[in-house]
């Protein structure tokens, strides 16, 4: 059978190939006809013009047509850096400087707004040396005049357009990176910055050939509002007491940070007590921050990653203290392979193991033995007799101290992260009173466990939470004269949200729950004759909070937000109450699980910066706290007597409201220089004081000796830094005054604490001799602190009382000491690197008075009859010191 074609049938079938090859011609013509537009070199008469007069010119000078909503075009002024382009290149330049898309099509360019949907940007940032995270590294966006600051974990991200761009990339100490990229949809990096070949290792950025980039930078990190964040190479060659390098000693350099007893770990910020400091380390709160009576930090350096200072602006995630914040950080590092470090010095040694388990797991182990007592007995000198030093307290002295701290580190995926931290410390220390006691021997041993488990997971690309789980053990006990057994645990949960809506909006929110348990504390002299045992104690704190990162524009920064706190005191327990007299008037008993006390907090928290130019910006903030554990304390230092109390239907929760007002500029060089001004007013209300002539120990009700008040403090703190060359440093200089009102105590009548200084001035520098050689040097000059002292003596029945001075009336003479660090550092070596730390403190041999003490028995060789003959108490003198730092 035959199938013919119908007729016209054939004619129609050639005409649709005939079109089809037209058409195919036509679709190979096209894309190189645009091809040969798009390469077509241009000359502009003007580098500097509105989207709409560079069009128009494209238009008239090389007959290039365009077709756009005059609607979309924006009208600001657009700056190009040449006025020779390829159309290609030049196209691509204007939409990244106006987010519109250019689109060829029928031998005309049509022009369209990019669609708003923004893509994410988002990674971390190591150590290209050791893999270590860079928290507070920043990240610019110089098209979009867009940057941030990673967090802790060196973690960042941006929300930006689909586009081209440049970011930036820089760190304290490491080359600053710049690349290009092509952002299209969601993208993760991992960006590696190389360690700048600087003898200091600090505070070195390598700058951008463009200066405008450079400026943008250094605008970023005075967004962390009230923020701090120490370069840790800074704080280890900082000189120190006996060249045993402390982070907590080295904050004392900065303006705002007071310290009554120098050469001690403990602080006051802003005219506040030594407990109003939360110091935590992985999120643990440190309890017993110091080995031997104060003198020495517990957290060994050697683990620090970060140190994160807070003492203005606190965030609304932290709370339970009512001054200042240090967030430590350990080392958080994916390394490659194992690595030893340490050091020997005169007071104490220390040994770092860290590296990888597998590929998804690091760890590290750093432990450290402290041996001061062994060598303090090696100078033993008689006694002054005008003034008494430490040395007069040697050769029954006994103070030896170790800890251990351990951190894991896993990597389940991109979104999962868990960390496991832990250390554990103890410390024995001992001496005989020979000016108080004769020579009856003292032991304090006192010991700190802690651990915290922290999971980070990231749900998508705008909320990321973390849970931690922590644990807290101290335990302290005293032998000699009397017996004292005491300790204090806690157990805590807290959850933390980040939500970022757009790169100007960042929300932080979350909630926290945490239990304390006060062990009972037994007091017993060695005769057995007296003893005292007060009951344990429980209790729960509780809170949530919401903060909110705002930017508007190019100018304004605000961060605000809000924190709810409540306090319970749980049974079983008792509750004392006591009338205006302090008698006791009811005694009410309750069963496990009752509530006791309750009390809440509102703590409302507010910034804001105005950003005056590239140089200029100013920053006021408003902050209150609630504190609902108190110190009790009866010396300047911290011993195994200090205890923990909660508050309480007596002793209320102290509770502070404190306003600041900063100025800060940038010049220089590259900024190399900044210029800061903050003033501040502080008022602290239920502040705790001992009545006069209290008698706290072997008293039950000890809520009668203390008396609650009102502090009062304000200041002007200015300092001036110089963070990149040879030399690096800051001067710093703070004035204030801080007063305390509370009745019951100096007849009702306006004192000082015992650690308020008017003046304080603080030189803090490093200067690089060379590849290998540093010098490093620190000068403190402050006004002497407030002490109470006897001014005569009352005889009544047959006994002898003391008649002392109004509260801390009387002044210690002006503290000034000069300490010195000179460091050696091994040639350069592929395995083995090694520094020498060659340090004096006090050179001058400077006898700074710490205390007055009245002694009982004159001395023979004075002719002047004195019944009342007091002598000072020096610390230290001129304190030599060596150590070796290695690492392989």
């Amino acid at each position: 059978m035959k199938y013919l074609l119908q007729p016209g049938l054939g004619c129609i079938l050639w005409k649709k190939v005939l079109f089809l090859l037209l058409w195919g011609v036509f679709l190979m013509v096209l894309p190189a006809h645009s091809q040969q537009l798009l390469q077509r070199q241009i000359q502009l008469k003007d580098t500097q013009g509105t989207i709409q007069y560079f069009l128009k010119e494209l238009h008239q000078q090389n007959q290039i047509s365009f077709s756009y909503d005059e609607n979309v075009l924006p009208e600001k002024v657009i700056k190009l850096d040449k006025s020779n382009w390829q159309l290609k290149e030049l196209l691509r330049v204007l939409e990244r400087k106006t987010q519109l898309d250019f689109k060829y099509v029928h031998e005309q360019i049509i022009i369209k707004k990019t669609k708003s949907t923004k893509v994410k940007v988002s990674g971390t940032i190591r150590s290209q040396d050791d893999r270590e995270s860079l928290p507070g590294a920043t990240v610019f966006v110089p098209e979009l005049n867009l940057g941030t600051i990673a967090d802790a974990k060196g973690r960042f991200q941006l929300w930006v357009p689909p586009g081209r761009y440049t970011p930036a990339f820089s760190y304290i100490g490491h080359q600053s990176n710049q690349q290009s990229l092509d952002v299209r949809q969601n993208v993760s990096l991992d960006i590696k910055l190389p360690p700048q070949i600087d003898v200091l290792g600090e505070v070195v950025i390598q700058s951008f050939r463009d200066n405008s980039i450079n400026d943008s930078i250094e605008r970023l990190n005075p967004i962390q509002a009230s923020r701090q964040v120490l370069p840790v190479t800074a704080l280890k060659n900082m000189p120190v007491l006996a060249g045993e390098p402390d982070v907590l000693k080295s904050l004392q350099r900065l303006p705002g940070i007071q310290n009554a007893t120098m050469g001690h770990t403990n602080f006051s910020v802003r005219g506040g007590s030594y407990d109003q400091n939360l110091i935590l380390f992985d999120g643990i709160p440190l309890y017993n921050t110091a080995h031997s009576a104060g003198f020495f930090s517990t957290i060994n350096p050697d683990i620090i990653q970060s140190v994160h200072f807070y003492k203005g602006n606190l965030p609304a995630r932290f709370g339970g203290r009512l001054s200042s914040v240090v967030d430590i950080k350990s080392r958080n590092q994916r390394l490659k392979k194992l690595r030893l470090k340490g050091g020997v010095g005169l007071i104490s040694s220390r040994l770092t193991l860290e590296g990888p388990i597998g590929k998804k797991t690091s760890f590290f182990v750093a432990g450290r033995q402290g041996y001061p007592g062994s060598i303090t007995n090696l100078f033993d000198y008689p006694p002054s007799i005008i003034t008494k030093s430490s040395q007069d307290f040697t050769g029954g002295y006994t103070a030896k101290f170790s800890d251990i701290f351990t951190g894991f580190n896993i990597a389940f995926n991109t979104r999962n992260q868990l960390r496991i931290s832990g250390f554990y410390t103890q410390d024995e220390f001992s001496h005989k009173e020979r000016f108080i006691f004769g020579h009856p021997e003292n032991t304090y041993r006192w010991k700190s466990i802690g651990g915290a488990i922290t999971w980070d997971h990231q749900y998508n690309h705008q909320l990321q939470s973390q849970l931690k789980l922590i644990y807290s053990d101290l335990h302290y006990q005293t032998n000699g004269l009397y017996e004292r057994n005491s300790g204090l645990q806690q157990a805590a949960l807290n959850l933390d949200f980040t939500y970022e809506a757009s790169s100007q909006s960042k929300f932080k929110f979350g909630l926290a729950t945490t239990g304390y348990y006060f062990q009972p504390t037994e007091v017993r002299q060695s005769n057995n004759v007296h003893t005292l045992i007060l009951p344990s104690k429980q209790a729960l704190e509780t809170s949530i909070y919401l903060d909110h990162q705002l930017r508007l524009g190019k100018k304004w920064v605000f961060n605000y937000g809000v924190r709810v706190s409540g306090f319970y005191n749980l049974g079983a327990g008792v509750r004392d109450t006591y009338d205006d007299n302090y008698k006791l008037v009811n005694t009410t008993h309750f069963n496990t699980g009752d509530v006791i006390d309750q009390f809440y907090g509102i703590e409302p928290r507010f910034s804001a910066q105005y950003t005056l130019n590239k140089n200029n910006f100013v920053r006021f903030s408003y902050t209150r706290t609630y504190q609902y554990l108190h110190q009790i304390s009866n010396t300047a230092i911290s011993l195994p007597a200090d205890t923990w109390i909660p508050a309480d239907n007596n002793i209320k929760p102290r509770f502070a409201d404190q306003l600041t007002l900063g100025y800060f500029y940038h010049f220089g060089k590259d900024k190399q220089y900044t210029l800061s001004s903050e003033m501040y007013y502080k008022q602290v209300h239920h502040s705790i004081d001992y009545k006069d002539n209290a008698q706290p120990f072997f008293n039950q009700h000890l809520a009668t000796q203390i008396r609650l008040g009102q502090d009062n403090s304000y200041g002007l703190e200015l300092m001036l830094a110089k963070s990149r060359g040879k030399l690096t440093g800051w001067i710093s200089y703070t004035l204030s005054k801080t007063t305390r009102q509370a009745n019951g105590i100096n007849n009702d009548k306006v004192f000082v604490p015992h650690f308020d200084r008017r003046h304080n001035v603080s030189l803090t520098f490093s200067y690089a001799l060379g590849k290998r050689w540093v010098i490093a040097t620190n000068y403190a000059y402050m006004s002497g602190t407030h002490i109470t002292v006897p001014q005569g003596q009352l005889v009544l029945n047959n006994r002898t009382y003391n008649l002392y001075s109004g509260r801390n009336s009387y002044q210690l003479p002006n503290f000034h000491q000069w300490d010195l660090n000179v460091i050696l550092k091994s040639r350069q070596r592929k395995k083995w690197q090694g520094e020498w730390v060659f340090g004096v403190t006090n050179i001058y041999n400077q006898k700074n008075t710490s205390m007055i003490s009245r002694n009982k028995i004159v001395p023979p060789n004075l002719t002047i009859h004195r019944p009342n003959f007091f002598s000072k108490t020096y610390l230290f003198g001129w304190v030599p010191s060596i150590t070796y730092n290695f690492k392989f």
